[in-house]
């Protein structure tokens, strides 16, 4: 059974364009994940999935001058974008991360892919509950992605990947799983879609030195360092269907 884990990225993004590439420690925000993403066990590839835009070929470059495997598709159907690199990488299980994943945990992926494993009525899991925005990683088999693929039928559905999946229980088979730890931090923001999240994330690289810190090491820092709860904490954050969100 073949794992891959495919990191969504573009140059475009709306309220921090450029972000993927930005400076984090001493490295990009892109490379940090990808990093980040492959000290985790059970996937055996992490693939970057852009655009076939003009507009993400620095993107491409800085892939392919890095050793970092990139597939290119569709820059608003990301879910076909994602079907396509699936089936080019004869994926079996997908694992769907983001460029705004700067903070991402392998342990937190392996967890994810673990759980979906030995659930086997399930076709897709959230590791998202109790965890801070930009944590949570997707788990869902090809057979699930191919289903929200030919039946997708909204602008939402192909923008957002998977939102068909978790919308339609008569026809997937989901679940969500909890998170690290009995504490809830969801109310945490750790993701990067503003200059003040870019900040956060940036100080917390510059706090540890590295991209080897654990998602319980932040936490543990966010003691001595309670001031990082205000840098970003007025930020709102878009969501696909305020009510669907508020089910999950």
């Amino acid at each position: 059974m073949k794992i891959i884990v495919i990191i969504q990225a573009r140059l475009t993004s709306t309220r921090l364009p450029g972000k993927v590439l930005k400076q984090l420690g001493d490295s990009t925000v892109i490379k940090n994940i990808v990093e980040r993403a492959s000290r985790a066990k059970f996937p055996d590839k992490i693939v970057v999935a852009i655009s076939r835009e003009k507009t993400d070929d620095p993107l491409y470059q800085y892939c392919m001058d890095n050793g970092i495997d990139c597939y290119r598709g569709s820059l608003n159907n990301v879910l076909e974008r994602f079907f396509y690199c699936a089936n080019s990488y004869d994926a079996d299980i997908i694992v769907r991360l983001t460029g705004d994943n700067a903070l991402i945990d392998s342990n937190i992926i392996d967890a994810g892919i673990r759980y979906l494993m030995c659930n086997e009525k399930n076709e897709y899991i959230k590791y998202r509950d109790g965890l801070p925005l930009g944590m949570s990683v997707e788990v869902f088999l090809l057979r699930a992605l191919k289903k929200a693929y030919e039946l997708a039928s909204s602008k939402e559905e192909r923008e957002h990947v998977t939102p068909r999946m978790y919308s339609d229980s008569k026809t997937f088979s989901w679940s969500m799983a909890s998170g690290v730890g009995k504490e809830d931090f969801s109310s945490l923001r750790w993701t990067i879609d503003t200059v003040d999240d870019y900040k956060l994330v940036s100080e917390i690289y510059e706090f540890f030195g590295n991209n080897l810190f654990r998602y319980e090491d932040i936490l543990h820092a966010y003691k001595e360092h309670p001031e990082w709860v205000e840098i970003n904490k007025h930020v709102i954050q878009n969501v696909i269907d305020r009510k669907t969100f508020e089910k999950m």
